[in-house]
């Protein structure tokens, strides 16, 4: 669409015959003929080369073929336009982008999206008028083989495939229902799956729907929100259905320095955003239902309750052991709770943990807490400081 304005733009700069009136705002010259030329959509982008053929119509109007082409990008369209008016009617027949090379241009103008490259072949045809110098009309985008990778935050994705129809250009907008699928995306260590984005363009702002995939070991989704394209952060509200412990203990715990294995699921709600930085989380909990189970097994870790508990006490317990990572501590209540503003003396999560040692013989029923100041990956690895009382 900007290579036809800029046609329009370089015929209506032609000199024209007086008789044709000075003072009308917009007069084109009755012509037949081409004009061609190159020019650069931005300073990053490849150069372009423009074409432009002009006929006079037997009523007067100028048809226009226009066609841009260049690396990765190819242009083919009509217009047919009053001389002194310039309204009319355009049509792009065929357009396509390699968003590879035009990755750069096209994310320019979107803040979340600077410094991410992208790829995939976008297509699109449309047709519309052009009314006192304004675009407008409908058009039919087409995504296939889309990828994004933003390597500062960490966050790629592949397989995105979708189709827009754009129901308007003044403003922007497109009829409700639309849809990117994406297979597989990935951040910050971990990986949903077949997630579906519905949403819709309404004048400055993006309408989501419920967004849903598969992630954790279990189902994901979002509560509708709205976001415009330039703030700098969107925030949602999650809904986690059966997420795995494992899978999240990969995610907290990635080299495994206070876990080996972890088993049991929870379920919950929580607020997440992606900003400049990445993905993060806001408040919420995830929580294990009522008569489910779970089990951790630790790293060899001495002190884990020795330091706690009196030694007496562990002697007639099977403590020992689950220190020693021999033993699966038996989860019966976890909750993981997420204060990323600092609920008190700035914890940012908050792990509460019912459990009993695995061992038969020595089912010694404890509970502690887990309070995480600050990063909790960063704080799980380097370890975290554990209030401990024995029961039972």
């Amino acid at each position: 669409m900007r290579s036809s304005v800029l046609c329009l733009a370089l015929l209506g700069a032609l000199p024209l015959p007086a008789a044709r009136g000075a003072n009308l705002p917009w007069l084109l010259p009755l012509m037949n003929g081409t004009l061609s030329g190159v020019f650069h959509p931005d300073a990053s982008s490849p150069a372009l080369t423009w074409r432009a053929a002009v006929r006079t119509t037997d009523a007067g109007a100028l048809a226009l073929e226009i066609s841009v082409d260049g690396k990765g990008v190819g242009l083919h369209g009509q217009a047919c336009v009053d001389p002194v008016t310039g309204d009319g009617t355009w049509q792009v027949t065929e357009c396509h982008f390699d968003l590879a090379t035009w990755s750069a241009t096209l994310t320019g103008d979107i803040r979340l999206l600077a410094g991410a490259s992208m790829t995939g072949t976008l297509t699109a045809e449309g047709h519309g008028t052009i009314v006192h110098n304004v675009i407008d009309g409908m058009a039919t985008l087409a995504l296939t083989g889309g990828g994004m990778n933003d390597e500062p935050k960490k966050v790629s994705c592949s397989g995105i495939a979708t189709r827009i129809v754009l129901t308007g250009f003044h403003p922007l907008r497109t009829k409700p229902g639309q849809a990117i699928t994406v297979q597989s995306i990935s951040a910050s260590g971990a990986e949903l799956k077949n997630v579906t984005i519905p949403f819709a363009l309404a004048p400055g702002e993006v309408q989501m729907g419920a967004v849903r995939g598969a992630g954790f070991g279990g189902q994901f989704s979002t509560e509708p929100f709205v976001f415009a394209f330039a703030q700098p952060e969107i925030k949602f509200v999650v809904q986690a259905k059966s997420f795995e412990l494992g899978q999240i203990r990969t995610v907290v715990d990635p080299k495994q320095q206070r876990v080996q294995e972890a088993e049991g699921k929870l379920n919950g709600k929580f607020t997440a955003y992606y900003n400049q930085d990445g993905f993060g989380l806001g408040p919420g909990a995830l929580v294990m239902s009522k008569g489910d189970s779970a089990q951790i097994l630790f790293q060899p870790t001495p002190g884990l309750f020795s330091s706690y508990i009196p030694q007496f006490v562990l002697v007639h317990t099977g403590l020992p052991n689950i220190e020693a990572g021999q033993v699966a501590l038996v989860i019966k209540t976890l909750r993981i709770k997420f204060y990323p503003d600092g609920e008190q003396s700035n914890r940012s999560a908050l792990i509460q943990i019912e459990a009993e040692s695995a061992d038969p013989k020595r089912p010694t029923a404890i509970s502690f807490d887990i309070n995480i100041n600050g990063s909790i990956q960063a704080l799980i690895q380097s370890g975290a400081d554990l209030s401990r009382s024995l029961r039972g």
